[in-house]
């Protein structure tokens, strides 16, 4: 066994509490983009961002230990790594890669969904807002570079050439 197997796994085992823990913020931001409550979301972002820039540390950290090893980086590094293993030592790691691998898909699945509930807020917001200004008499115009005014005068009304 190489001697910085140690290493590697223990890199392994932090990058799997890492996606655990951004696979509950995600969780968090479903809910939040579910609810009325929104006001939440912009502290979920910061959260989200710092955390998926963490994982991005923790996985070049892991990608350069396996390299250093002669193994490779990503999925085939970490395969080949497991398969110079004892057997009981093997059994764990690999059971923390196949967790890692799932949770990955999860958090993939996870954050399209919340961009579908994203784009779907944005176009209700949109809705709204053209309800608004449309029962408010305020002309819905566009400027030339295409940015929606609100009876200012001076652009195209929607709908007109």
């Amino acid at each position: 066994m190489h001697p910085d197997s140690g290493r590697l796994a223990l890199k392994l085992h932090e990058e799997l509490a890492e996606l655990t823990r951004f696979r509950a913020l995600l969780a968090q931001e479903s809910a939040v983009l579910q609810s009325t409550d929104i006001d939440r979301l912009p502290e979920l972002t910061s959260g989200k961002a710092a955390a998926a820039a963490g994982l991005g540390s923790l996985l070049k950290a892991r990608d350069a230990t396996a390299l250093a090893m002669g193994h490779g980086t990503r999925r085939t590094g970490m395969e080949a790594w497991l398969a110079t293993l004892p057997e009981a030592v093997r059994k764990e790691n690999a059971e923390h890669w196949a967790r890692l691998l799932l949770l990955g898909e999860e958090c993939r699945s996870e954050h399209e969904l919340n961009g579908k509930l994203i784009a779907l807020r944005m176009a209700q917001n949109q809705k709204a807002m053209t309800a608004l200004l449309s029962a408010g008499g305020q002309p819905l115009t566009y400027g030339p570079d295409g940015q929606q005014r609100i009876g200012t005068g001076g652009g195209r009304t929607l709908g007109s050439a």
